[in-house]
């Protein structure tokens, strides 16, 4: 719903300002989580993201969005369900969109995604 204000001159020249509601979204992408206890190239990327996510709730967004490659090399139950995990903890909605290192099928299972899943596409 937006809220426009109208204001007529003498000259009955119409001038609109109009208050449109604005949404602060936050995208994180390619989060590339390894299994527990691996850290590709010597970092630690499940406390990156930990940090990362701590972040985003200093930011208050109205909505996080979780781009593809959540995984690091392939689709992994126990990664999607840590990350699930930790954004549940979240005070905000979240969505979770899958990319080519992730299983669709897997990712809509654990986040109970199912009613997104066509064939084997998840949107």
């Amino acid at each position: 719903q937006y809220a426009c204000v109208s204001n007529y001159h003498l000259t009955y020249e119409l001038q609109t300002e109009c208050r449109i509601p604005t949404m602060k979204l936050i995208f994180l992408t390619d989060l590339h989580i390894d299994v527990d206890g691996e850290h590709p190239q010597g970092v630690d990327v499940r406390e990156h993201v930990r940090r990362a996510l701590a972040y985003t709730v200093g930011q208050q967004p109205d909505a996080l969005i979780i781009g593809g490659d959540i995984c690091n090399k392939t689709g992994d139950r126990a990664i999607y369900e840590w990350t699930k995990r930790e954004l549940d903890r979240l005070p905000f909605p979240y969505y979770v969109i899958a990319g080519n290192h992730d299983d669709s099928e897997l990712l809509a299972d654990v986040f109970g995604l199912q009613r997104n899943l066509h064939g084997t596409e998840l949107y």
